[in-house]
């Protein structure tokens, strides 16, 4: 049996309501900045640090993605395919993570990073509001993602993850 890995699903930070910007381009808005450090420190504090994220390339999810984990930690992977992606999109990005990694996430938008988290854990009830993140058990190779259910160790909410 692999040793234990850990795959944080992540929704990206709040984002600003522009009527002027096409959906793509929206930022994260100063709250959605605030709240990723502090969801990235919960992180840090949970798994250790993460090694490796895989992030859309629309500027809120890269900048969560940034935001959670700093340059020092680990590589950011910004994927054009993940905006807007489908849940097949965003399992096989998951899978194709290297095997020498230990902790890993991948950082998207709703509905699929929630229906990722749901296929994953063979659930119904993720529903993710911007940057909550959801902490998975990996005991598999990535590449074997989605074989079996993968067990919840944190759920991680930026209100209660404030001190």
């Amino acid at each position: 049996m692999e040793s234990s890995r850990w795959l944080w699903i992540v929704r990206h930070g709040q984002a600003a309501d522009s009527y002027s910007l096409p959906d793509f381009e929206r930022p994260l808005t100063q709250r959605g900045r605030e709240d990723a450090l502090v969801v990235g420190q919960n992180m840090l504090s949970t798994t250790g640090e993460l090694e490796h994220v895989v992030a859309s390339s629309a500027p809120r999810a890269l900048a969560t993605a940034k935001l959670i984990c700093p340059p020092s930690a680990g590589v950011v992977e910004e994927q054009t395919l993940l905006y807007m992606a489908s849940t097949e999109t965003l399992l096989t990005a998951a899978r194709a993570i290297a095997g020498n990694i230990r902790c890993a996430a991948i950082v998207g938008h709703n509905p699929c990073i929630s229906d990722l988290a749901n296929l994953l854990t063979r659930k119904k009830e993720y529903r993710l509001a911007p940057l909550e993140a959801l902490c998975l058990d990996v005991t598999t190779p990535w590449i074997d993602l989605g074989s079996s259910p993968l067990r919840v160790t944190r759920f991680v909410e930026p209100n209660k993850a404030k001190p």
